[in-house]
């Protein structure tokens, strides 16, 4: 099994977040925190908690690249809520609810 490299995550606050180049965000526009991630496979993964009103970006890559972006209530949960995405896109989470009934927008 190949390891990920281990980078900085940097969580933001902003009006909304803008995807880096060829990359992709998640953001919370829930009214509670939860923990998300963001995994462009074998080229980033990031975990943070994000508070209301802010976002999680994978950097920006010389190539476009998709992955899977995902939202738990907590670190000890074992249901939540994942969506594919695509580069230059933002999954935005509206209201968060176990078992994959999340309700989402993408925000180009």
């Amino acid at each position: 099994m190949r390891a990920l490299p281990i980078m900085p995550v940097f969580i933001a606050v902003a009006a909304h977040a803008q995807a880096p180049t060829n990359g992709f965000c998640v953001e919370n526009q829930d009214t509670r925190p939860a923990l998300f991630v963001v995994d462009a496979g074998q080229s980033y993964r990031a975990v943070a908690t994000l508070a209301p009103n802010e976002h999680l970006c994978t950097p920006a890559f010389e190539a476009p690249i998709n992955g899977f972006v995902s939202v738990f209530y907590n670190e000890s949960a074992v249901e939540g809520c994942s969506r594919l995405t695509s580069s230059g896109t933002v999954q935005v989470l509206l209201k968060y609810a176990d078992f994959d009934n999340c309700m989402w927008q993408i925000s180009p």
